[in-house]
């Protein structure tokens, strides 16, 4: 699972881009530098595990979905198969989609969140 990417935004307010983590970024606009290094490793990995937790509840429900499926298929039960896929996925993408992405949204939020200082700033190349 690909790691989330981390939002900056320069401190010259038009510059922002999402890098991963222990990347560096350069601002186009202004030429300012932020490492994402800086962020402390043990707070990013548990943002990580929040993630991939919530995924790896999504892929459970689509497994389980998938075998009950597989299962009516094996029974000679078409007809629930072309009855009832249409409903759970119709539920799925209604309800449970949406219902896992608010509490992960609410999960994370309670998640820090850094203020990166640029290492690198143009007046800085501009001094002798």
């Amino acid at each position: 699972m690909k790691a989330p990417p981390i939002t900056l935004r320069c401190d010259c307010g038009r510059g922002e881009a999402s890098v991963g983590y222990g990347e560096r970024w350069e601002c186009p606009r202004c030429g300012r530098v932020y490492d994402t290094a800086a962020i402390p490793q043990g707070e990013y990995d548990s943002i990580r595990a929040l993630q991939r937790r919530y995924q790896m509840v999504g892929w459970v429900l689509v497994a389980f979905v998938a075998a009950f499926v597989l299962f009516l298929a094996m029974a000679g039960q078409p007809l629930q198969i072309l009855a009832g896929l249409p409903l759970i996925l119709v539920s799925w993408f209604l309800y449970v989609r949406p219902l896992l992405r608010r509490r992960f949204l609410r999960a994370i939020a309670g998640r820090p969140q850094w203020e990166l200082r640029a290492e690198r700033t143009p007046s800085d190349e501009a001094r002798p």
